[in-house]
């Protein structure tokens, strides 16, 4: 569940978040169930920007945009 922005009148536009400690290979999912709009770059083939630490010591690769099976609709949470 994703907060509020600061200083908006509900809005959420926006999230960020880390996951440490995987190991390599290992499929992860997101669900982000209160990211209310009424459309999405992510329903057009955007991909979300991530970051690895270990790749970026390695090969100097910073964010990229990665994922697959990237979706986005409404769900059945109201605010």
């Amino acid at each position: 569940m994703l907060q509020n922005d600061v200083n908006s009148r509900g809005n959420t536009q926006w999230f960020y978040f880390t996951v440490s400690n995987l190991p390599q290979n290992v499929e992860v999912t997101f669900n982000i169930v209160n990211l209310l709009k009424s459309d999405s770059l992510f329903n057009y083939g955007m991909q979300p920007v991530v970051m690895s630490e270990a790749r970026t010591k390695k090969n100097g690769e910073g964010w990229l945009r990665m994922g697959k099976n990237v979706s986005y609709f409404r769900g059945a949470i109201r605010r």
